[in-house]
């Protein structure tokens, strides 16, 4: 009798499917409604005549709901699981899209809707849980497969405009562009439930697909058990404030170039469209970016990746004081794309490596909402002091010298311990 039929044939490992499914999932719930929205409610706002300000608080708001989700979403992850989850936050989103589409007709709906409904429906179904899921599924090159998953939001920045503005040119409809939105965020919940699965243990598998037991994983620690953080433990240890600090101070800048980047960049000389340009074009370096982190992350310690990444983002911002031609733009736009992609993925993979799998979703479901505040008031103190000063001198050069402080901090960023007492008491 043949070997083949004796003997049991390996499962295929499905993590693979589940980070697919991830990168698709996170395309649809980030690309078109949360950058796409800027296109679809600059037209929305021609028609209902919304004015700059009332665009903005919504953005703000929406910015502020996504970040305070974080402890929402990580009880959901740890209760419900990962499908649940990105099922649930797909048709929130879907149910935002509708009411935006076709209940929307002043300013107050407008920021109820899209800064609460839309910024809850993110929130639940895009970062924390793609990020989460990669953390369970996979270890060995955790850092690579999250890079590679997360590239989708870069991918979605980039042409997820460009389709909604076409759609709405075909149509001659704004609300053509979210009633697409709604439409990709059921298909979004639809993959998910068919696709997604909570952990390797509910199919019988290990993360990577290699048991514990085995020479590979032996070699590698890929299956070592790790304590299980609470909030409270991580909120006292030094080493959280660290990680949490510096990603406020990487994130920040973002935020401030997508709502003055234009404005200071035409001001230095540059003609509108190419000032709009530098912002797409930071969006799409940001994708090998992501990547290149995850393979220096699987590679060396994140801590010094991250610092590195870091002094790439300072030096892209020096640059923008002075960008007053292409290639000075395009430096700039290089800079802080890679820096700025990589820096995701090196805050992922620290948090993942320093506290563990198993607490991921706690801790970083708690740094989340802080970083969020902090960063969504970025925008308006930058505006602050550019009607002061008559400048973004001001905020690019502070945001500058922070980047340079953070690179110092993260390097000496130490994995904590949780001492067994603590653990046993879990």
């Amino acid at each position: 009798m043949p070997q083949s039929i004796l003997s049991p044939q390996p499962q295929r490992f499905y993590g693979w499917t589940v980070a697919i499914t991830l990168w698709f999932t996170y395309l649809l719930s980030v690309g078109l409604p949360f950058y796409g929205a800027g296109v679809v409610n600059a037209a929305m706002a021609k028609s209902l005549q919304l004015d700059k300000t009332t665009i903005g608080f919504g953005f703000s708001l929406l910015s502020m709901v996504w970040g305070l989700t974080g402890p929402l979403v990580a009880a959901l992850l740890n209760r419900r699981g990962l499908r649940f989850t990105v099922t649930l936050g797909s048709l929130v989103l879907a149910a935002g899209a509708a009411a935006m589409a076709f209940l929307v007709h002043e300013r107050i709906a407008f920021i109820l809707v899209f800064g609460i409904t839309i910024g809850v429906g993110i929130g639940i179904a895009s970062n924390l849980p793609t990020q989460t899921g990669i953390t369970l599924w996979f270890s060995r090159k955790r850092a690579l497969v999250m890079s590679l998953v997360m590239t989708a939001s870069g991918v979605g920045g980039f042409f997820g405009p460009t389709l909604l503005d076409r759609i709405m040119q075909l149509t001659g409809d704004w609300r053509a562009g979210w009633q697409f939105i709604v439409a990709t965020s059921l298909l979004c919940a639809a993959v998910a439930a068919i696709f997604l699965r909570d952990r390797p243990s509910d199919l019988g598998q290990w993360p990577d697909g290699i048991a514990p037991d085995s020479a590979a994983t032996a070699a590698t620690g890929s299956a070592t058990a790790s304590p299980q953080w609470t909030a409270a433990q991580a909120l006292r240890h030094p080493v959280f404030w660290q990680i949490l600090i510096v990603a406020i101070i990487f994130s920040a800048p973002v935020p401030m170039m997508v709502a003055h980047g234009v404005s200071h960049f035409e001001a230095l000389g540059n003609a509108p469209a190419v000032a709009a340009w530098a912002l797409a074009l930071m969006v799409l370096f940001s994708v090998p970016g992501r990547v290149l982190g995850g393979i220096l992350c699987d590679r060396f310690p994140p801590r010094l990746v991250w610092a590195l990444m870091m002094l790439l983002i300072a030096a892209g911002i020096a640059i923008a004081t002075i960008a007053n031609s292409t290639v000075l733009i395009v430096l700039f736009a290089a800079l802080m794309g890679i820096g700025f992609g990589a820096s995701i993925i090196c805050w992922v993979a620290i948090t993942a490596s320093y506290f563990g799998p198993a607490s991921f979703a706690t801790v970083m479901g708690t740094q989340t909402p802080i970083s969020m505040l902090v960063i969504s008031s970025v925008p308006a103190l930058a505006g602050i002091l550019y009607d002061q000063t008559g400048t973004f001198t001001v905020p690019l050069w502070s945001s500058c010298f922070a980047m340079l402080a953070g690179m110092v901090l993260i390097t000496f960023a130490r994995a904590p311990r949780l001492r067994p007492a603590l653990a046993m008491a879990n």
